[in-house]
């Protein structure tokens, strides 16, 4: 298999960053592959066009504002 260098060391530091070695990043997908007897996410062409919510995000406009975790959670119902 071989990957473009600049991508391998990106996706090396992320899963670094996670705790997991790469070859233990590989089990977990391919046990993932095996447990949804599929892909263990969705794969799709990303739209071109952002939705609203994401231009104000990326703007910086019309962002709610918590005073605490507690209350960002409440607000997210979880």
């Amino acid at each position: 298999m071989s990957l473009q260098t600049n991508i391998s060391i990106s996706v090396d530091n992320s899963i670094f960053g996670i705790g997991l070695t790469t070859q233990q990043a590989i089990n977990v997908f391919f046990r993932q592959v095996l447990l949804n007897q599929g892909l263990p996410f969705n794969v799709s062409i990303p739209k071109k066009e952002m939705n609203q919510t994401t231009i104000n995000a990326m703007e910086e406009k019309n962002l709610a504002t918590f005073n605490s975790v507690d209350e960002l959670y409440d607000d997210l119902g979880i």
